[in-house]
């Protein structure tokens, strides 16, 4: 329904209208506002709501799709601190990948008659939130909003751990790890530029899709897909989690990432004004119309 920091994003829309003048004079009112514009718990209970509702639907429709979507906080990681690893223990166990979530069961089908119902239970649900058009709308220009906050921050990360690198390239230099002659450090690039091998993630665990009755098909649950260092890269994220540390990047890049916030948001600030009391308007709405 929805789609780190380093997420894609896609174009600005434009707002028209009284109701963009009014946003800009409350964006003004805020001149320091950060991320907390974003109201990523309001969005989370609009789809957490959105996707009960089209389940509930669909399953009393005759087509049970399995479990319902696990609740998550989506954009949860707007909040998560940039560059890591920063710890020795993380640094040993992931390296500098991430797991690849599980998947659920799915049950596909097809046919005129499911897709007829997939969209009446789509705007069955969005009705009981509001509008069904305005409720796409906003949703779906929310989502927008949230990737390009996640995009333009890293590339702000970016820019300042560039900035800030030549401590902590030094420190490497004392571990071991120095640069190669004549290449200086880009915080555009992976830590191969230190000669360094990377993991992987676990193959995927893969089930044949089974044929239900009346053409549907099982997809079964693809479980989590852990990420495996090499022995290298572990070694290599621990003396850059303690070089992070001693050298004071970590510190000085969580003491930028406030102002940091407030630059991204700002081109924003106008349109969120805007479009927050209608996402907490449909986020009011939200438990109550999932019970």
């Amino acid at each position: 329904m929805l789609s780190r920091i380093l997420a894609a994003g896609v174009a600005v829309a434009g707002l028209l209208g009284a109701a963009a003048c009014t946003a800009q004079a409350d964006a003004r009112q805020q001149p320091e506002a950060g991320f907390e514009l974003f109201l990523r718990d309001k969005l989370t209970r609009v789809e957490q709501a959105g996707q009960t509702l089209f389940h509930r639907c669909i399953t009393q429709a005759g087509y049970p799709p399995g479990a319902p979507p696990a609740p998550r906080d989506l954009f949860g990681w707007l909040a998560d601190k940039p560059v890591k690893p920063r710890t020795v223990d993380e640094a040993r166990t992931n390296g500098f990948g991430t797991a690849i979530p599980a998947q659920p069961a799915q049950i596909r089908r097809t046919g005129q008659e499911y897709y007829a119902a997939v969209e009446r239970c789509d705007n069955a649900a969005r009705a009981k939130l509001g509008d069904p058009a305005e409720v796409a709308q906003v949703r779906d220009r929310y989502a927008e909003i949230g990737n390009r906050l996640g995009h333009e921050l890293g590339l702000r990360v970016k820019a300042v751990l560039q900035q800030e690198s030549d401590g902590l390239v030094a420190c490497l230099g004392t571990k071991g790890y120095p640069l190669p002659k004549g290449v200086r450090y880009d915080a555009g690039k992976n830590v191969t530029q230190f000669g360094i091998r990377l993991g992987a993630n676990t193959a995927p665990v893969t089930k044949p899709v089974r044929a239900l009755t009346g053409g549907a098909q099982l997809r079964p649950a693809v479980p989590a897909r852990p990420y495996r260092p090499t022995a290298q890269e572990s070694a290599f994220a621990v003396a850059f989690a303690e070089c992070g540390t001693s050298s004071g990047l970590f510190d000085r890049l969580d003491v930028r990432l406030a102002s940091l916030q407030r630059e991204t948001v700002a081109p924003y600030a106008a349109e969120l004004a805007e479009l927050n009391p209608r996402l907490e308007a449909m986020a009011d709405r939200a438990t109550p119309a999932s019970r």
